[in-house]
C-alpha cells in the first residue's frame, strides 16, 4: 500500500491536477500503522516515535536525503542531537 497504492494516487492527482487524489493518498498514509524497519528503529533509538505510515515515510526519506550523505549539519533533527550530545 505505502509504497504502490499511496504513489499512485498522488501521481494521478499530479497528473489531473486534482488535489482529492493527493488528499486521499495523505490520508491513506495517516490511517496505516508506522513500519517497523530498520531506518524507523534508529529513529525510535533517537527519540523519535512515528505514529503512523506518514510520519515513518517522513524518517526514511530524512534519513535517506540527509543522515546517509551525512549532511548532518543541513538537518534540523542532526542539529538538535549533536547539540543534546554537548550539553
Amino acid at each position: 500500500m505505502i509504497n504502490t497504492v499511496v504513489p499512485l494516487l498522488v501521481a494521478y492527482g499530479k497528473m489531473r491536477g486534482d488535489d482529492f487524489f493527493m488528499q486521499k493518498g495523505m490520508a491513506l498514509l495517516r490511517s496505516l500503522p508506522a513500519e517497523d524497519n530498520k531506518i524507523v528503529r534508529q529513529w525510535k533509538a533517537a527519540g523519535f516515535i512515528p505514529q503512523d505510515a506518514f510520519e515513518s515515510q517522513a524518517c526514511i526519506e530524512l534519513f535517506k536525503q540527509f543522515c546517509q550523505p551525512k549532511k548532518c549539519l543541513s538537518c534540523d533533527v542532526g542539529k538538535c542531537l549533536i547539540a543534546s550530545l554537548h550539553k
